[in-house]
């Protein structure tokens, strides 16, 4: 059973993200791939909530299969001093899976060498003699003898890591500096991942909850991304060429300004924001649904909804198709090609 373990320095470096994208660039003919969270921190996570990795991986892949009882909800003493719970996660996944299918592990944080649990989490790869790839965020000062020392846990099943998330202002110091020192401390790079505002953006379904907004329009669209958020008032310009300045974008107005809508529906624009609790017309409703553009209601003033929104960030998850896929175009074009050539076919066990 070929088996790809993925861990990370942290939490919200991009594990789960890396995870679904493989998955959907795997080429498996006539093959069968799974995706699978077994441990869960307690501290993150209470036991009585679903872990929402999971809840997304049997999202994206309906077929997918989960060993009776994963994940097993640890806390971070839990997970280092039972010396049974690599063997216990082991002995799961081979029951659950048959030897054919190829499966992927999204393992536990802390990949640095004074976390305890690194290796725990080389000890589970082991048990699973799986091919581990590690994934980096981006930090100006990510220190080479740190991970030098966490992927000798990991030994030869380590293929490398990935340095994710990386600023525009920073590639140059990624790919001069950083990168040439892992290479030269014997730590594989399979690619250095950009920030991407498309990884970033909210769907319209964030804005919506985090609004506390009423969809009047095109509800089946809450997964769509919003890129831009702007706002709609007293132009010297005409609308539209105003609002043609952002691709993929939410605009905020009153319910009472019907030139500001169509304005904005005749661009890019995912989704209408209106304020005030005001309706718009029907017209302007009318060429929304015919647009398949959602229309979200909001009590609140323009102003306070535009405030509410600098909070947004906080809230915005990887668990999108759109995004999934986005990460995906990321590894093909930023890793390489001896790493995307092993996600061609099935690892070799």
């Amino acid at each position: 059973m070929p088996v790809v373990y993925i861990t990370g320095t942290k939490q919200g470096v991009g594990k789960t993200a890396l995870a679904t994208a493989l998955f959907q660039n795997l080429i498996r003919p006539n093959g069968i791939a799974h995706l699978v969270k077994p441990v869960l921190s307690i501290e993150d996570h209470q036991p009585d909530t679903a872990d929402p990795d999971s809840e997304y991986y049997n999202k994206i892949n309906p077929g997918n299969l989960t060993p009776k009882g994963f994940p097993l909800y640890l806390t971070s003493d839990q997970l280092v001093e039972d010396a049974t719970i690599p063997k216990k996660i082991s002995d799961g996944i081979r029951e659950c899976y048959s030897s054919e299918d190829l499966v992927i592990v999204e393992g536990p944080d802390g990949l640095y060498d004074e976390s305890p649990s690194t290796l725990v989490s080389a000890q589970i790869a082991a048990s699973l003699e799986a091919h581990v790839i590690g994934i980096v965020g981006f930090e100006s000062s990510c220190n080479p003898e740190s991970f030098l020392r966490a992927g000798e846990a990991f030994g030869p099943m380590l293929d490398g890591f990935i340095l994710n998330n990386v600023p525009l202002h920073k590639t140059h110091q990624a790919t001069s500096q950083i990168a040439p020192e892992f290479i030269a401390k014997g730590i594989p790079i399979l690619g250095i991942l950009p920030e991407d505002r498309s990884m970033l953006a909210p769907t319209v379904g964030d804005l919506a909850k985090h609004l506390s907004a009423e969809y009047l329009s095109s509800p089946e669209k809450s997964d769509e991304l919003v890129e831009h958020i702007m706002t709609g008032g007293w132009f010297l310009d005409h609308g539209s060429y105003v609002f043609s300045r952002r691709d993929r974008k939410a605009v905020v107005t009153k319910g009472d300004r019907p030139d500001i809508q169509m304005a904005a529906l005749k661009t890019s624009t995912v989704c209408l924001v209106l304020t005030a609790g005001q309706f718009p017309i029907q017209y302007v409703t009318t060429q929304a649904e015919h647009e398949g553009i959602p229309i979200l209601l909001v009590e609140t003033s323009t102003i306070e909804t535009l405030e509410k929104l600098n909070s947004l960030a906080d809230t915005t998850s990887v668990y999108t198709p759109q995004k999934t896929q986005r990460f995906a175009q990321l590894l093909l074009e930023f890793c390489t090609q001896e790493f995307l050539r092993n996600f061609s076919q099935p690892p070799v066990e």
